[in-house]
C-alpha cells in the first residue's frame, strides 16, 4: 500500500513539510502510529533529504527530491532520490560519486543501527524496515 508518494522543491522547508506531512498520514494507520516508528521514520527522512538538499541537489533549489513511502505488512519502504552523482558502497563505506575522497559513515550508519536494510543504485537510496 503507497502511504506517501511525492517530488518536492530542494529546500530543508520544503523537506520539513513533506517529513510532517508523512508522520500525519502515518498517525492514521494503527500499525504504524508506534512512537518509536515514528520518530525512526521521522529521523531517517531528515537526514537523507538534508543530505540530498546539501550533497546531492547542492542546495539547488531548481532541483527535485522524491520520497516514496509503501507499506506491505511488516515491510515499510522508504525510497528517496535526488539530481545529484550519488555515491557507492566501498569497504563498508559510502563514497560520493562526485568526490572520491569524502566518506559518509555518520548518517547511513545509524540508518542501519535503526535496522533498516539500505540499497543504493546512484543517486537513489532505499530503506526496508521490518516492524512486525
Amino acid at each position: 500500500m503507497m502511504i506517501y508518494k511525492n517530488e518536492i522543491q530542494s529546500s530543508f522547508k520544503s523537506v520539513d513539510l513533506c517529513v510532517r506531512e508523512v508522520l500525519q498520514l502515518m498517525e492514521k494507520h494503527e500499525s504504524l502510529s508506534d512512537e518509536s516508528l515514528l520518530f525512526k521514520v521521522s529521523f531517517v527522512l531528515r537526514e537523507l533529504m538534508n543530505n540530498s538538499v546539501e550533497h546531492g541537489n547542492k542546495f539547488d533549489i531548481n532541483k527535485s527530491i522524491c520520497c516514496n513511502i509503501e507499506y506491505n505488512a511488516p515491510k515499510l519502504m522508504i525510497e528517496i532520490s535526488d539530481e545529484g552523482k550519488g555515491f557507492i558502497r566501498d569497504n563498508g563505506y559510502y563514497r560520493a560519486l562526485d568526490n572520491e575522497k569524502r566518506e559518509r559513515r555518520r548518517g547511513l550508519k545509524l540508518i542501519e543501527e535503526l535496522n533498516f536494510v539500505i540499497e543504493m543504485e546512484k543517486s537513489t537510496i532505499r530503506l526496508n524496515l521490518d516492524i512486525s
